[in-house]
């Protein structure tokens, strides 16, 4: 049962038209494989259709040999005219300059860098080993690939590449991280310029937020502290010693707060008042003792000094 082959589209078919930009090695190489791959030709039936792979200049130089009567008849026979026809001075020229020029670019892989290097040390080198192509790719090969590449004396271009490749992927991971720390910085300084000229009150970014809503929190808190503390200390009294003509709070007397907090009562001892508003209704008692008087020298009235004084 024969195989069945694809056709590739017309577009993929190589060709060649004999310019100065295009590699005629490199031409012989691709029609070969694409003759034994999609049509099964031997070299034989490759050199009678030969002429339907050649354009323009490359394409009338052939139909010369025919008429001419000097028509290769073997393979081996077109591929040295082919070369000594399109092999020119000038075109060598430029393939060699090209060659001296051949260096890894920034965002080729190592991959793709060799198979281009190869097809010009084909060209340029063709009586050369692979161990000579492996020293041309370390001469070649991108800075930072070469300076964190580890491989042994006598390394194979296969145990090159797949060192190469465990390199670039640690690059790759490097510069991916230093990008997306070069975002997050624009991104910051975006948000700084577009805050500048900006009321203090309207920076509401989302790390201010939390900060400035505490800010107001314990702002608020400041000013109701004294309020809350006369309440707490009246409640404290409601329960201590309940009277009906308890001390009540005035607008005039939460202004006073402040003041009242300093003040001591010596009638109940506690702070936040003076005895005369003290809620256990001992004033009288108070004065009464503060009424009487003894004489400098008498023992109640040292007593009295003794045991008033404060500490």
């Amino acid at each position: 049962m024969p195989h069945a082959i694809v056709i590739p589209p017309t577009s993929s078919i190589p060709t060649f038209s004999g310019k100065h930009s295009e590699r005629p090695k490199q031409f012989l190489v691709r029609i070969q494989e694409y003759a034994e791959t999609v049509h099964g030709w031997d070299r034989s039936t490759l050199l009678t259709g030969i002429s339907q792979f050649l354009r323009d200049t490359a394409l009338d130089w052939y139909c010369q040999l025919k008429v001419s009567g000097r028509q290769p008849q073997t393979w081996a026979e077109f591929v040295e005219s082919f070369l000594s026809q399109f092999n020119s001075p000038i075109r060598s020229a430029r393939q060699e300059q090209e060659w001296y020029e051949c260096k890894q670019k920034e965002d080729e892989t190592i991959n793709e860098f060799v198979i281009r290097l190869r097809a010009l040390w084909t060209e340029q080198k063709p009586k050369e080993t692979e161990v000579d192509l492996v020293k041309h790719l370390f001469c070649k090969m991108r800075n930072d690939l070469l300076s964190m590449i580890g491989v042994p004396r006598g390394a194979t271009l296969d145990e090159i590449i797949m060192e190469a490749q465990k390199v670039e992927e640690v690059l790759y991971r490097r510069k991916k991280e230093e990008r997306r720390l070069k975002y997050l910085n624009q991104t910051s300084f975006q948000n700084d310029t577009s805050n500048v000229g900006k009321p203090q009150d309207k920076v509401m970014n989302e790390y201010a937020k939390p900060l400035l809503n505490m800010n107001a929190e314990y702002s608020l808190n400041n000013r109701t502290v004294p309020v809350q503390r006369t309440i707490f200390n009246k409640k404290n009294h409601d329960r201590s010693f309940p009277t009906t003509n308890y001390y009540k709070q005035t607008t005039a007397e939460i202004g006073n707060n402040q003041q009242l907090e300093s003040m001591k009562c010596y009638t109940c001892g506690m702070w936040g008042h003076v005895a005369i508003n003290c809620p256990t209704g001992s004033t009288k008692n108070y004065r009464r003792g503060e009424g009487n008087s003894y004489s400098k020298n008498d023992r109640r009235a040292v007593d009295r000094r003794d045991t008033g004084a404060r500490y």
